[in-house]
């Protein structure tokens, strides 16, 4: 609406409504999905009034802290590859315009980034150890994010026994395999 200051009588208003648009709306990611590590998944947003390039961030923690995926991207979508193996609860994405950061979105509700599916080498089947052995256990460390916990089974998966609580992540355990 205008009106004259002086007479405040005289005056208009808008015909009809009319909206105002955020810059960007992110699409995907936008709350509720389930997203595994080390996956790809397609991140997409809608722009509007923006210079076209745009930077796109994650956050694990409600938006408390981002880290950069990509800058300088010119589209309206990225293909996420791999998913990092940071898994949380409260996932977030935002896209920000490259040259004007105020114009931003991010999910309107938090994603669940999974952890990835372990990828164990060796053993992997077809291996004869013998007991008393020592022997390599070796995995994907780009698979865990954290410590590794290692169990064996001699019933076809039946039950398990320990082999170690945790150890390190580094793709290699040196193991004595025992008289049972």
């Amino acid at each position: 609406r205008v009106l004259d200051y002086n007479a405040p009588s005289k005056r208009d208003s808008s015909n009809a409504p009319f909206t105002i648009q955020l810059p960007i709306t992110v699409t995907s990611p936008n709350g509720g999905e389930i997203w595994q590590a080390l996956s790809s998944k397609n991140i997409t947003w809608v722009p509007a009034g923006t210079s076209g390039i745009f930077n796109v961030s994650y956050s694990t923690n409600n938006g408390s802290s981002w880290n950069s995926i990509v800058n300088n991207i010119a589209a309206n979508n990225y293909t996420w590859n791999p998913v990092v193996n940071n898994p949380s609860t409260q996932a977030l994405i935002r896209v920000q315009d490259a040259t004007t950061a105020c114009q931003q979105d991010q999910s309107d509700l938090v994603f669940e980034l999974s952890p990835a599916q372990p990828i164990l080498t060796v053993p992997n089947g077809g291996e004869t150890w013998y007991t008393d052995q020592n022997r390599n256990i070796t995995w994907n460390t780009s698979t865990f994010y954290t410590n590794v916990k290692l169990e064996y089974s001699i019933d076809s998966g039946n039950t398990y026994n320990l082999i170690t609580a945790s150890t390190s992540n580094t793709g290699a355990y040196s193991w004595t395999v025992p008289n049972t």
